[in-house]
């Protein structure tokens, strides 16, 4: 097991597994004689093959930020592509790129986790606090049996806000089982007294940041307020781990609720640009069109 919470996590082998196993990934390894291998996963959707490096966060080593410029510099390295999807979390001191910004994305962060102070929560979040452990709430490690629990909670959450199911069963096992042999991915419960799962949350350390990639609640037990104990642990936990920031990931902008449930820890929100670089062909021109009539529908 590694206590290495400094390390890439989003360029380990461990990880790649994860995505290959649990998402579908194409996965490949370039290493130009640097001290520091890059992995890019590559995914299927349909006909065509979308590169995403870094993901889910745009962990891109320095020494790479040439291929976003020219993305075409990849076709040796990852095959065909139809398109190159770029976005980089601004913890991660992002590549400066001149390419055009096809999307802004809200992302909140609390980019000081050293200077964070839960005295400085509000007396709402304090109060939320203490009913979940008066509750009888207890947070514990996901354990290997829980992926299709965990995975339920996602699916329901997922499908009561609106949004759109990205993520399989498989894909949660690898991550419960990942976590078990390693502190750079931890997956937690919050568990009633009779041992129900009310809420899971999932953190990932990479660089010294503190990323939140998932949670989900039973809408049976959030008067219990379980997501809001995940939440708080999980912050105060990084920072105990010596984590220097904590990244909630992008929201969709108009999901204001969400926005401000990040916002109510401290965090800060900003527009940060997303890039979707399509190849100049015609699977590229046809993926283009393809999104562009999705996004008017969902208009």
């Amino acid at each position: 097991m590694t206590n290495d919470h400094k390390g890439e996590f989003f360029h380990s082998l461990g990880w790649m597994e994860i995505i290959r196993y649990g998402l579908g990934a194409e996965i490949r390894r370039i290493d130009e004689g640097s001290s520091r291998p890059f992995s890019i996963p590559i995914f299927q959707k349909g006909p065509f093959r979308i590169v995403y490096p870094g993901f889910p966060v745009g962990a891109i080593p320095m020494e790479y930020c040439r291929l976003l410029e020219d993305p075409t510099g990849l076709d040796d390295r990852v095959g065909p592509w139809h398109m190159v999807r770029i976005w980089q979390s601004t913890v991660l001191n992002p590549c400066q790129t001149r390419r055009h910004t096809n999307s802004m994305v809200v992302e909140t962060t609390i980019p000081d986790l050293h200077s964070w102070d839960p005295a400085r929560l509000s007396s709402a979040i304090h109060r939320n606090l203490k009913k979940a452990n008066r509750s009888g709430l207890r947070i514990e490690p996901a354990e290997k049996s829980d992926s299709s629990r965990i995975y339920a909670l996602y699916h329901a959450t997922i499908r009561r806000k609106g949004g759109n199911l990205r993520y399989t069963e498989s894909y949660f096992q690898a991550l419960i089982d990942a976590s078990r042999k390693q502190n750079d991915i931890q997956v937690h419960t919050a568990r009633t007294p009779d041992r129900k799962i009310a809420s899971m949350l999932v953190c990932a350390y990479h660089r010294g940041r503190a990323f939140y990639l998932h949670g989900a609640t039973d809408a049976g037990c959030s008067s219990m307020r379980p997501a809001d104990l995940l939440m708080f642990n999980a912050i105060d936990r990084a920072k105990a781990q010596g984590m220097t920031a904590f990244s909630f990931l992008p929201s969709p902008r108009e999901q204001s609720g969400l926005i401000r449930f990040k916002e109510k820890w401290g965090g800060t929100s900003m527009e940060n640009p997303a890039h979707d670089i399509y190849r100049l062909s015609p699977g590229g021109w046809a993926l283009n069109l393809v999104v562009r009539l999705r996004n008017i529908s969902r208009a």
